[in-house]
């Protein structure tokens, strides 16, 4: 299960930090372990998806409990992305 600490998303060994990039119109999260802040990789948004991914570094290796950690993170920021394109195409549309 997921929760925040410090602005930051943590789960049972790995955590989510904002990774800002100027010229994208979605959010970035670097993911790094909870031990040692060593980078595990990326999530951003897969056009071809429609949905948020990861993007693992080279030569990292996974367990369960942290790819459900990385799939619900996942999941919940693109229900939030989606929601706020829906309110931005209403809002327009009722200009």
């Amino acid at each position: 299960m997921l929760k925040v600490i410090n602005n930051q998303v943590q789960g049972t060994h790995i955590q989510f930090g904002e990774h800002p990039q100027p010229k994208r119109k979605t959010m970035v999260w670097a993911v790094t372990s909870v031990y040692d802040q060593t980078l595990l990789g990326f999530i951003s948004w897969f056009p071809r998806f429609r949905k948020f991914s990861f993007f693992p570094q080279k030569d990292t290796v996974y367990e369960e409990m942290c790819l459900r950690d990385i799939a619900e993170f996942c999941e919940t920021e693109t229900k939030k992305q989606k929601e706020r394109r829906k309110l931005e195409k209403q809002s327009i549309k009722n200009s």
